[in-house]
């Protein structure tokens, strides 16, 4: 099977990762073959606080935590660190807080990816205990069924998390497996491509669905996801990967040929098409696309523009989802404040379209609406 480079997208908490051949299988160490803690499964906020603090370079704690060991292919998982206090310094292009990640196919050893220019904190959390920085790990194995069956699954991957003066911090190993979870998708272009506009306090897009390509929304581990005070229950759930919830302060309207997304808040809505996903359902059934997967562009303008509800125009055509007339439509969309990533199907990217770090927007992870359904007229 040929070895294949592993691209990981970056958000709120994001990454991408490389590890070099010649690190132990069974224990990851810095390469001095020191050997360096791995990392444990959390699901609550006293279970990471129980993780042991480890100091990074340059000062400064961390805790560190896997929102799981295991994931679909297509999938991705959340890395925490939970860093002591509010100072930190954010450098390389895959941050975590203070740390940055790498993430690769074991066997093989990415190119290190381009530093960008570090900064600190922001005056927003100069009241914080700890702050929370998460991070999405996704491995890019095979969109394709047939490319799939042909695999050695599972596949494995290196995840290591570095400091400042690149000494590895934590390591260990996460597990892709054969099955898919149901995809998200870009929306597609409408037969012809129109920009998308805001008057007043209202933006307007214009979708279609054709080229619904499989995407992972992405997050930045620039920015903390979750500020604490010293007064956050040790039982509160860690924000997880795993979209089943629908928020209350996202809701959504639907019909054969317009969708409504209404927002609690204020939130960034320039460029909707970089910030929007959904996944169908035909008859109850989810659907998954099959046509060939090329890249595209999409219109953008340079505003800046916050709101609280978005209009879609939706040139909805039953033939692009295998759908007919009569057929029970389902949909469900997801607002990624730090945008998406598609790939071909081969596993590589082709297309990163990221929302803006620090947009003011108070929502740092996905938000997932309700579903609703429609008949095909």
């Amino acid at each position: 099977m040929p070895k294949r480079h592993l691209n990981l997208p970056f958000t709120a908490a994001c990454l991408a990762l490389g590890w070099g051949a010649s690190v132990p299988r069974a224990g990851p160490s810095q390469g001095d073959d020191k050997p360096v803690p791995q990392l444990q499964v959390v699901r609550t906020w006293g279970e990471l606080l129980d993780q042991p603090a480890i100091a990074v370079a340059g000062g400064g704690k961390v805790r560190l935590g896997l929102e799981a060991k295991q994931v679909a292919r297509g999938s991705a998982i959340l890395v925490y660190a939970l860093l002591e206090g509010n100072e930190w310094r954010a450098g390389g292009a895959q941050p975590l807080g203070p740390l940055r990640l790498q993430f690769a196919q074991v066997d093989v050893t990415p190119a290190e990816a381009a530093s960008r220019e570090s900064f600190g904190r922001r005056p927003q959390w100069d009241n914080a205990k700890r702050l929370l920085f998460a991070a999405t790990i996704e491995a890019y194995t095979y969109w394709d069924a047939d490319k799939a069956r042909a695999a050695d699954w599972p596949e494995k991957f290196r995840l290591a998390l570095r400091g400042p003066d690149n000494a590895s911090v934590a390591a260990d190993i996460v597990v892709v497996t054969r099955n898919r979870d149901q995809p998200w998708l870009v929306f597609g272009a409408p037969a012809q491509p129109k920009i998308w506009f805001s008057e007043n306090d209202l933006v307007r897009a214009h979708f279609g669905t054709k080229l619904l390509h499989p995407a992972t929304p992405v997050c930045d581990g620039r920015t903390p996801i979750l500020e604490d005070r010293g007064d956050i229950p040790r039982e509160r759930a860690l924000p997880r990967w795993a979209f089943v919830k629908p928020e209350t302060g996202l809701t959504l309207q639907a019909d054969v040929r317009s969708l409504r997304v209404e927002f609690k808040t204020d939130v960034y809505l320039s460029w909707p098409g970089d910030r929007l996903l959904h996944r169908l359902w035909i008859n109850g059934r989810p659907f998954a696309p099959k046509e060939k997967i090329e890249a595209y562009g999409i219109a953008r303008t340079g505003r800046m523009v916050f709101g609280k509800r978005l209009d879609v125009d939706w040139e909805f055509d039953p033939a692009h989802v295998r759908a007919q007339k009569g057929d029970r439509i389902g949909i469900q969309v997801l607002y990624c404040p730090d945008g998406w990533r598609f790939h071909d199907e081969y596993g590589g990217q082709i297309g990163t379209h990221r929302g803006a770090s620090g947009d003011g927007s108070s929502v740092r992870l996905p938000q997932l609406s309700n579903r609703v359904e429609f008949t095909v007229e």
